[in-house]
C-alpha cells in the first residue's frame, strides 16, 4: 500500500516502532546473535519503510509539482501512468 499510496501508511507509526527496540537492544544483558536478531531486523524494517515512504511522498508531491511530467530518471517507469 505504502509504495503507490504513501500517504495512506502512517510515518509516524513506523518510526515509533522502531524506536522502540533501541531501548530494548540496550537493555539486554547478555548480548547475543540470538537475543538481539529480531529486535534489530525489525529496527532496520521499519527504518527502512519510513524512509521509503518519506521518499515516495516527495516523489509524488515533485511528480504533481511538475505537472504531471515524470522526472527524468523515472521516464519509462509504469507506476506513474497507473490510473487510479
Amino acid at each position: 500500500m505504502g509504495w503507490r499510496h504513501p500517504r495512506k501508511d502512517s510515518v509516524t507509526s513506523f518510526a515509533l516502532n522502531e524506536a522502540k527496540f533501541v531501548p530494548s537492544l540496550m537493555a539486554m544483558d547478555p548480548l547475543s546473535i540470538a537475543t538481539s536478531f529480531y529486535p534489530a531486523t525489525l529496527l532496520v524494517l521499519n527504518a527502512a519503510v519510513s524512509i521509503m515512504l518519506l521518499l515516495r511522498r516527495r516523489a509524488a508531491f515533485l511528480f504533481s509539482a511538475a505537472g504531471g511530467v515524470p522526472p527524468p530518471t523515472e521516464i519509462g517507469r509504469f507506476d506513474f501512468f497507473i490510473v487510479q
